[in-house]
């Protein structure tokens, strides 16, 4: 589910509801673990990944993820669909639905998200709300771009185990499609690792 893959949901829903003028886009890459909202899903080991996006003129978008997978859940394709755009000068909206599968387990650690963004200039602000049945968590994440460089604070809370708690912090710098990224993490029971993880991407635009 997952810098590498949420940059990459969350990258998909954010360049695909911005990019609405290429109606059709896609892209492959790799990155050197599958780092997912301060989660080290990969524990260490390489992964592929690809997707294909649709975006429409006013703003609305949809596509499917998909990668190797990480050693938990093993192989993974998201779907998502959702609207995005600048409803003023400055400041824009990302309204998305993202619908996380893993065929190695026959369905049953399926689940779904709304994710909503919010930005204005470099600085954005995320809000995920689950609707899977059982799934009782939020997790919140602030942004900025400054140049080659970006920084992500995340913050997860666990309504059904407050002390499961966790935030993480990462810096990432880009060099066109290369990107470094080291994140570390604050667990406070939620099973994160408070080693401070490095993580190399590629990723090639297919438009």
């Amino acid at each position: 589910m997952h810098t590498f893959k949420k940059t990459l949901v969350a990258a998909a829903l954010v360049s695909a509801g911005a990019a609405a003028q290429a109606e059709v886009s896609g892209s492959v890459g790799i990155a050197s673990s599958y780092l997912w909202r301060g989660y080290d899903l990969g524990y260490g080991s390489a992964v592929v990944s690809g997707s294909l996006d649709y975006a429409s003129e006013p703003g609305f978008y949809a596509g499917i993820w998909g990668s190797s997978g990480d050693d938990a859940y093993g192989t993974e394709y998201d779907l998502y669909a959702g609207w995005g755009g600048e409803v003023f000068e400055g400041f824009s909206v990302d309204l998305g639905y993202v619908d996380y599968n893993y065929p190695d387990l026959a369905g049953s650690a399926d689940f779904e998200e709304v994710i909503l963004g919010l930005s204005y200039g470099p600085i954005g602000f995320t809000f995920v709300e689950p609707t899977t049945d059982g799934a009782d968590y939020n997790y919140y994440a602030l942004s900025g771009g400054f140049g080659d460089f970006s920084v992500t604070y995340g913050l997860w809370q666990d309504f059904g185990a407050p002390d499961a708690d966790g935030s993480h912090l990462d810096l990432t710098y880009s060099m066109g499609d290369l990107a470094f990224t080291l994140s570390q993490s604050d667990d406070d029971g939620a099973g994160l690792s408070e080693e401070v993880q490095f993580v190399v991407s590629y990723s090639i635009p297919l438009d």
